[in-house]
């Protein structure tokens, strides 16, 4: 093949290969890899023109092999720059990579060791040109600086080809070789390394403009601050926020905090002491920052100290965030868990969180649980829109005798705690003492009635060793002392604890008489107002349990009332009334009316009509001879709900008696208005009227104005003949007393 064609297949492989090469280069074209893949597809052309002489083969077969050998490493290249221009992960072709290079260091080993042993010069060159493209191909494959590491490699190839070709004597096409190899292989690392720079430098140009863009569009900035002449340098976009210079970036820090927000500042000033900074690595606080319409705005400054040999702090270099979505709706989280949505006030888990568990370790302190008596009734009475006016009259009178440490929180519907930061009794004594005067003696808020009540439990907190929550529910245990003695205000002791427990094993033994059937019915005889035959009986429930004998139903009905456990008793009260009247009714008496007591929790229980209406169809007792009576505080007013039941049970027949009436502060006027058929007057004036003409005329007006008012008036409490004398000439209808019957199980020998 004469050197002609040579020279045109060169060309034409220069050509098709500079195509294909620019189409692999992307955007970076001729520009990055063009001198590398012209160096290397020359001798790629040039290699593959000498390989096609069949004379060149012949004169030297192991010189053909290492042109094959450098060819195929001009390729390999091109394809590993081909991966990293098109983003090729290297661990999608790792296990070719790995067998290429196995493959080329076998081929190569082999060719040394047969050359050394058979001392062919042609195979060592061409044993190391295998091993030398081998490392280039798999330092290629690597990273950025194996890449640059191929091309170092590359230039020393060069060099020692040139080295050949200077110190040994070689023939026409050996000596050709040897120097388009060392200037090829020159040219080729050459190559990789431009191209590699560029193509990193190019990546790092855009990195750096993406983070620009980043910096730019976010609410992020870089800060700094040095430490020794205390200048702080600010991002723009904190610039433009705060209203400043954006031209000027650098500020003093006590520039800076003349735009601190007045309950930051203190925070602002330790945080940026020297001393503060050199104890830590990082610096991380939040502050809100005053903008241009002279609102605030949070911002969180974070960044990492540096320090100099000493460890002494001198700049700070930290990202500067603005927070304020961020602190929005952390704002709106906290406040659905600590704070209570209708007075704003803190509610019981800020008690326990902020202020008992994590702030108050080493402080003595005293909580106030105090709560409003009947608060559901008084909103029930005024209109549901009564309620909060209620509430915020109540909290303005708490706050006036707190002060600016202590803390108000709302704990539940109509209960709230003060935490007082004193242990002092006499002090805390005295602040009880006139929130508990406010309250009572409130009587209009607001253009309502509200004669509010409330009782309050004390503890104290030392620091002894007591759990925090302790002291909550010790408070909370002496408010409920309080209720029970009707005093304003308990301290707790450990007698609540004694008095407690006393109370959980009455609620048991309730329990279980309730169970057992231990409650029994009996009943006081009724007599008509001139005393001349018995009309009616009053049911009342004994007990006489197996472990305790007889309990006072003083004892065991208040607790059963707040237990709920009344519901169940008052039924089988009811049940055995109703059974009972029915008998009597078999047996004669037509027209003998059976009254029964009820309680506030049993007319609050949704199914207590219903209860009345199924026993009296069971029993077959005429809802007309059945009285169910009820204390006279249900009927202040306050108790709509509970008015609307008593009107379906006068509705069924029912007759509806004011029980121990006179002893509160209802009204005539009231009662009118009421589903009432009864009164009962109050045993006490009866006690009372021998020798006072004031309490028989008191009687006798009573009677007078219930009967004008269409009311059955009955007089209780008549234990003596006298008594008895001074009843019989008011003219009542019906009496009712020790004087004429005992509560007794059996009644009907009494009837006859």
């Amino acid at each position: 093949m004469n050197m002609v064609l040579i020279l045109v297949i060169s060309a034409l492989c220069i050509l098709l290969f500079t195509t294909i090469l620019v189409y692999m280069s992307g955007e970076s074209g001729i520009k990055s890899f063009g001198l590398y893949g012209w160096a290397g597809f020359i001798i790629a052309a040039v290699y593959f023109a000498k390989i096609g002489n069949i004379q060149y083969i012949q004169a030297s077969f192991f010189s053909f092999i290492e042109e094959i050998a450098l060819s195929m490493a001009a390729l390999m290249a091109l394809y590993s720059l081909y991966k990293f221009n098109n983003g090729i992960k290297e661990e999608e072709t790792q296990s070719t990579d790995l067998a290429i290079i196995v493959v080329f260091v076998i081929i190569g080993f082999i060719g040394l060791f047969l050359a050394f042993n058979y001392d062919i010069f042609d195979l060592e060159s061409a044993a190391v040109s295998v091993i030398s493209a081998g490392v280039i191909y798999y330092s290629l494959s690597k990273s950025i600086i194996g890449k640059n590491v191929a091309g170092f490699i590359s230039i020393l190839m060069g060099i020692i080809y040139i080295l050949f070709w200077l110190i040994q004597d070689f023939d026409q096409y050996s000596s050709l070789k040897y120097l388009m190899n060392s200037i090829s292989f020159i040219l080729i690392g050459l190559g990789m390394i431009i191209a590699y720079f560029e193509k990193s430098n190019k990546e790092f140009k855009e990195m750096e403009n993406n983070y620009r863009v980043a910096m730019e569009s976010s609410s992020d900035g870089i800060w700094e601050y040095n430490v020794l002449n205390q200048i702080v340098k600010l991002p723009k976009l904190a610039l433009e926020i705060m209203g400043l210079n954006e031209e000027r970036l650098y500020y003093k820090l006590k520039k800076i905090e003349t735009y601190i927000h007045k309950d930051d500042i203190q925070k602002f000033k330790t945080s940026f002491e020297k001393n503060s900074l050199d104890k830590t690595k990082y610096y991380k606080e939040q502050f809100r920052i005053k903008i241009k319409d002279n609102e605030y705005k949070y911002f969180s400054l974070n960044g990492k100290i540096i320090t100099n040999d000493s460890d002494k702090a001198m700049k700070i270099i930290g990202f500067v965030s603005d927070i304020t979505e961020e602190k929005a709706k952390e704002e709106i989280i906290y406040n659905a868990a600590y704070i209570d949505k209708t007075t704003l006030l803190p509610n019981s888990n800020y008690i326990e969180q902020e202020i008992l568990s994590e702030n108050k370790e080493n402080t003595d302190f005293s909580i106030l649980y105090i709560k409003l008596l009947k608060f559901e009734n008084k909103i029930q009475m005024n209109g549901s829109g009564s309620g909060e006016d209620l509430l915020n009259k109540v909290i303005e009178n708490i706050k006036r005798y707190l002060s600016n440490k202590d803390i108000l929180a709302r704990v539940h519907e109509d209960s709230f705690i003060c935490v007082l930061y004193t242990s002092e009794v006499s002090e805390v004594k005295n602040t009880a003492d006139k929130i508990s005067r406010s309250i009572n003696n409130s009587k209009i808020i607001s253009n309502y009635q509200c004669d509010l009540e409330s009782v309050i439990g004390i503890d104290i907190f030392h620091n002894d060793g007591a759990e925090y929550m302790d002291v909550v529910k010790n408070a909370n245990l002496a408010m409920e002392k309080s209720l029970e003695e009707k005093r304003d205000y308990t301290f707790y002791d450990n007698s609540i604890i004694e008095d407690m427990e006393k109370k959980n094993e009455m609620i048991n033994l309730i329990q279980k008489g309730i169970d057992k059937q231990e409650f029994k019915v009996f009943y006081q005889l009724q007599k008509a107002g001139d005393g001349s035959r018995f009309i009616g009986g009053e049911a009342l429930v004994r007990w006489n349990s197996p472990e305790k004998g007889m309990i006072s139903p003083g004892q065991f009905i208040p607790i059963a009332e707040e237990t709920g456990q009344i519901i169940d008793i008052g039924e089988i009260v009811l049940k055995e009334a109703c059974y009972t009247g029915k008998s009597l009714s078999q047996s004669g008496y037509k027209k003998f009316y059976v009254s029964v007591n009820i309680s506030a929790a049993q007319l609050r229980d949704e199914n207590f009509y219903k209860t009345v209406k199924k026993i009296l169809s069971k029993s077959d007792f005429q809802p007309e001879h059945l009285i169910l009576e009820m204390s006279e505080n249900i009927f202040n007013g306050s108790m709509k709900k509970e008015m609307k039941t008593l009107e379906v049970l006068r509705n069924m027949g029912v007759k509806i008696a004011v029980d121990d009436f006179g002893k509160g502060a209802v009204s005539f006027d009231y009662l009118l208005n009421s589903p009432i058929d009864i009164l009962k007057i109050d045993k006490s004036f009866v006690f009372g009227m021998m020798g006072s003409p004031k309490k028989i005329s008191m009687i006798e007006s009573m009677i007078s104005i219930g009967k004008k008012l269409g009311f059955t008036v009955v007089v209780q409490g008549i234990e003596t003949e006298e008594q008895f004398a001074i009843i019989e000439k008011l003219n009542c209808d019906w009496m009712q007393g020790f004087l004429f019957s005992k509560p007794e199980q059996k009644i009907d020998g009494k009837l006859v």
